[in-house]
């Protein structure tokens, strides 16, 4: 579970990381 929510946390990082990019 706790990697499951890291997993999402990382994607939604490098999804807002290339927004901002």
């Amino acid at each position: 579970e706790v990697l499951g929510i890291d997993r999402v946390s990382l994607w939604r990082k490098l999804k807002r990381y290339g927004i901002e990019k």
